[in-house]
């Protein structure tokens, strides 16, 4: 019971002082419902139609990791919605990397703009975006915990996303795919130099 002098427990019809282990049991139990309330807050303002273009869903998107789930996926699974603010810069910047090197930062953007969608609708989990941004976020969680960021996997991505250019035009398009199509180097009689 919360009394003027703080947190009490009322035994027959005194109320005592609650110790102060109750009291940070207490506040840990709160903590924990509030960060359940606000994961499926955030997943039901994500299906919200008016809150699409809001400027606190753009804050949430631009991540692939748009809803606290974040912090249980690195192991932590209390105080996760502080875990949470601290995982989602590094998050971010990781993202950023693999975008630069491997994805695209264009492609990246339109993985980011998705993954609400896809992680609430599991009728598009045979789509290869779905492949891609489930694997693009094992990758990141990896990398949050510390471990190596496994290249064979972006590769694979890559690989997949090059075989399937009409699934995703943004990386065909842009910068980062030219990383991929090297120039092919033609071999001229009237080149000066060795010719076999």
């Amino acid at each position: 019971m919360l009394t003027p002098n703080g947190f009490g427990i009322v035994s027959n019809q005194n109320i005592a002082p609650a110790s102060p282990h109750r009291i940070s049991r207490l506040l840990g139990s709160l903590e924990t419902s509030r960060d359940i309330a606000i994961e499926q807050l955030i997943h039901n303002l994500f299906l919200n139609s008016t809150w699409s273009a809001s400027p606190k869903r753009q804050w949430f998107s631009a991540t692939l990791f748009p809803n606290i789930d974040l912090a249980n996926l690195c192991g932590f699974n209390e105080h996760r919605w502080a875990n949470y603010l601290g995982l989602r810069s590094k998050a971010i910047e990781v993202e950023q990397r693999l975008a630069e090197e491997y994805i695209s930062p264009e492609q990246m953007a339109v993985f980011r703009s998705e993954v609400m969608t896809m992680l609430s609708d599991l009728t598009v989990a045979t789509s290869h975006h779905f492949r891609v941004i489930e694997q693009l976020r094992q990758i990141v969680v990896t990398a949050l915990q510390g471990n190596q960021v496994p290249i064979q996997s972006l590769r694979d991505i890559v690989d997949l996303m090059r075989k399937n250019e009409t699934s995703f035009p943004h990386f065909r398009n842009s910068n980062t795919y030219k990383l991929f199509e090297p120039p092919i180097f033609e071999n001229k009689k009237k080149a000066s130099g060795y010719f076999f």
